[in-house]
Order: C-alpha cells, then sequence, then structure tokens
C-alpha cells in the first residue's frame, strides 16, 4: 500500500463543487479554530499522530448545513483519457455495495483519474478516522491493482 494513507486527508475542491451542484448549500470552511499555522487541521493531525500515520493534511473541511465534513481521497488510476462506458458503469454500480464512500472521476482530457472518496465528520474519532483511511485506500488500491497491474500511488 504504497499510497500510505498520504493523500487520504486532502479536501480537494471537487467535493464543494459536486455538493454545491446537488444541494447548493455547500461551502468551503477554513475556519481557524481547526487550523494550524503550520498548515492542516489540528483535530486531524492529532487523531493521525495518536495512531503513528504517515498523512498529509490540509485545513480544509466542507459544510453542508450545519455538518462540517472531512474528505479522506484515495487515487486508483489515470484514464489517459476519456473513461470507458463500460468502466464507468461498473463504477456506478461498485457504489451500491459501499456502505461509505464512492468512486469518482476527476479532471478532464487526458487528465482524467479514478478516486475512491469518504466524507465523514470533521470530528470524528481516531479510530474511526483510520477505518476510513484504510477501507478508501485497500479499495483504491485493488482496482489499481488490478486495472493498471501495480500499486503506484
Amino acid at each position: 500500500m504504497k499510497r500510505v494513507l498520504l493523500a487520504a486527508i486532502i479536501a480537494f475542491g471537487f467535493a464543494s463543487v459536486a455538493l454545491g451542484q446537488h444541494s447548493g448549500e455547500s461551502k468551503r470552511s477554513t475556519s481557524s479554530a481547526s487550523s494550524s499555522s503550520s498548515g492542516g487541521d489540528v483535530r486531524v493531525r492529532s487523531a493521525l499522530s495518536a495512531l503513528n500515520e504517515k498523512f498529509v493534511v490540509d485545513s480544509d473541511t466542507n459544510t453542508y448545513g450545519s455538518m462540517e465534513i472531512r474528505e479522506i481521497i484515495s487515487p486508483a488510476f489515470k484514464t489517459g483519457g476519456t473513461l470507458s462506458t463500460a468502466m464507468a458503469l461498473r463504477l456506478l454500480q461498485e457504489n451500491n455495495k459501499f456502505k461509505i464512500g464512492g468512486w469518482r472521476l476527476v479532471g478532464e482530457g487526458a487528465n482524467q483519474a479514478i478516486y475512491y472518496a469518504i466524507q465523514i465528520s470533521a470530528d470524528v474519532d481516531a479510530q474511526s478516522l483510520s477505518a476510513a483511511i484504510k477501507s478508501a485506500t485497500l479499495i483504491a488500491d485493488a482496482l489499481e491493482k488490478e486495472i493498471v497491474g501495480t500499486d503506484d500511488y
């Protein structure tokens, strides 16, 4: 698992855009109460440090109504162009079996990539955060290995 839970907590702009398109209620939050001067949300940094995990954290969370949401993302593979209809259908069908999270297509043209993303409470406890990170990375790694044959991310 080379991605070593690394980019697991980076909230890219796609979540707020996707939620905003879906609900009209999402907005980006960078609350100073939960940010540290060295960068990164203190709550998640503390939780991951307690678990002795390697990580990359930013200070961004998203809100949906009164909920503050953290996003855990894990890359699976680059499409190298347009995602095939068969693969898109497969990923949509696979989303039905997951308890939390789902597949996401990010980017355009040759810059498209498939990510597995999980949205959870920004105040989640360390053990639940660890379980969500492991779930995202294992799911993305399995598809990457199947499609690409390696675990590069």
